[in-house]
């Protein structure tokens, strides 16, 4: 795959079809793999890029609420680290400075402080470094940063590596609000192309999910999404992996 990234921007339809794949029992199972047309692509990572699987260590998480989890409890995966989408950042050489985020929508199911955030992102080419932030929610998209932080030294081989941002004061969030988790870049990480990679969960293929990708500059209306806009993707066969804790 080209490091510049290009075939990100340019690929419409995914690289494969329909098909059916399990590495054991106690692995993630990926129903389908497939994407649909006027969505951004799929990235399938090759098995250099992948690492092994690991047992998920969430030692680190003792005395937080796990306000939300979108990881999988696999003995041997927390999330499926075979596939993901692109954060592409506009001076990465993709599309012409094409500028691409993404984002996942939470609800809390109380009132709670968030003050760590979780999520297995994979460094690909460029600047090693993406933000990671807490959004409001405006109208069925992300609307303003709660907060931002910056996640650096990413993975090479993401599977089953998750990086972690925290901030003591933490960000408020209220109970059966929509949030948003987004990844993106920002003035240092301009030349960044980072790969955020997939949950698996039977009813996530099942139901389908909701997430959203924002897009700005020429390579936007390769993949369907207007210029410097969010556009929500309903029905996806796939969901983000991440957390949210606190107290």
């Amino acid at each position: 795959m080209h490091k510049t990234f290009t075939v990100t921007l340019a690929i419409v339809a995914l690289i494969g079809a329909t098909s059916n794949a399990r590495l054991n029992g106690n692995s993630p199972l990926v129903i389908h793999v497939v994407n649909g047309a006027g969505y951004p692509p799929l990235v399938t990572l090759n098995a250099g890029q992948r690492g092994p699987l690991v047992a998920r260590d969430d030692s680190g998480d003792a005395g937080l609420t796990k306000i939300v989890s979108n990881f999988t409890r696999y003995a041997e995966s927390p999330y499926w680290g075979r596939l993901g989408y692109a954060v592409i950042g506009p001076k990465s050489g993709s599309g012409g400075g094409t500028e691409q985020w993404l984002g996942t929508p939470f609800t809390p199911t109380a009132n709670h402080l968030a003050t760590k955030v979780e999520v297995p992102v994979k460094y690909y080419s460029g600047t090693n470094g993406v933000t990671v932030s807490i959004y409001d929610d405006d109208a069925g998209v992300p609307g303003k940063a709660l907060h931002t932080w910056e996640l650096t030294n990413l993975p090479s081989s993401p599977c089953c590596t998750v990086g972690t941002v925290s901030y003591k004061r933490g960000v408020p969030l209220t109970g059966g609000k929509q949030y948003w988790i987004v990844v993106g870049t920002n003035a240092k990480y301009a030349g960044s192309v980072a790969i955020w990679t997939l949950t698996e969960f039977a009813h996530t293929q099942k139901n389908g999910s909701s997430w959203a990708t924002y897009c700005s500059g020429s390579g936007c209306s390769g993949i369907g999404i207007p210029d410097n806009t969010w556009k929500l993707n309903t029905g996806m066969f796939y969901g983000f992996a991440y957390a949210v804790l606190g107290t």
